[in-house]
């Protein structure tokens, strides 16, 4: 991944797995956190700060994906919180989590998907995959 044009992180790398059958993708990438940002981000208890870079990241996920979201809501993931974002694109409906994660040694913002013709955000399967995400140090 390349580095946020806002300057809140400074690149990282994404993994994609594509079904050509299914016609879904799945992905996880991370980018690491400019160390000043993630300063600022670990100070601040109310996650105002955070809600800044997961903004700028939605919007380019968005770009990516040529989606129109159609909903978003907080969500926490261990010692990390951030946003999960459900979209419309032209291949299906997308399930992502953007968790920023300011917690060393790597402070990081993950951008964890799905896409596919027939998902439900609702679905144990899906759920299950979302809450089991984990950053092992």
């Amino acid at each position: 991944m390349e580095a946020n044009p806002d300057g809140f992180t400074t690149g990282g790398k994404r993994y994609d797995a594509k079904g050509w059958l299914t016609r879904s993708a799945a992905w996880l990438a991370w980018s690491d956190l400019d160390p000043a940002f993630a300063k600022s981000v670990a100070a601040d208890k109310e996650g105002k700060t955070a809600s800044h870079a997961l903004r700028a990241e939605l919007v380019r996920e968005a770009s990516r994906l040529r989606g129109t979201i159609t909903k978003e809501g907080g969500v926490q993931a261990g010692s990390g919180w951030g946003y999960e974002v459900h979209m419309d694109t032209p291949r299906g409906k997308v399930i992502e989590w953007l968790i920023v994660r300011p917690a060393a040694p790597r402070p990081r913002l993950y951008v964890y998907g799905l896409e596919a013709t027939n998902i439900s955000p609702d679905s144990a399967a899906v759920r299950r995959m979302f809450t089991s995400f984990q950053v092992h140090e």
